[in-house]
């Protein structure tokens, strides 16, 4: 049937290569975002420290600047500590808005030792 009909052939060799192409970007893409690791060195040293709020129900509350101040101050664990912190916005341009995600980083606040804090921004 294949050589008997060319536009069907034809049709069936470009459906089955977008096919594989998509599949092949979004794997690409799933394996870049959630698979690789952060390009970070010693990444198995990295620690998310946050708040909870159980009389509230709320397992994740981030943690306010004056909390991170005295935690600092009083660091005797790690090597440095930084700050960062995600939020939706309104991007509009031309009378068409969108959600977008954003993130601030700050800078990483090195232990009272005399080693230098290594910066990275990523």
């Amino acid at each position: 049937m294949l050589t008997r009909n060319p536009g069907f052939t034809l049709t069936a060799v470009l459906c089955l290569g977008m096919g594989i192409g998509a599949c092949i970007t979004i794997f690409s893409l799933f394996n870049e975002l959630f698979l690789r690791p952060f390009p970070v060195p010693n990444q198995e040293r990295l620690v998310d420290l946050n708040e909870t709020a159980p009389k509230w129900d709320l397992e994740y509350t981030g943690v306010c600047y004056a909390d991170f101040h005295v935690w600092r101050e009083h660091n005797k664990t790690f090597e440095c500590m930084g700050t960062f912190a995600n939020w939706g916005a309104n991007l509009s341009v031309d009378d068409k808005a969108e959600r977008v995600e954003t993130c601030w980083a700050g800078v990483l606040h090195q232990r009272k030792t005399n080693r230098r804090a290594r910066r990275s921004y990523y």
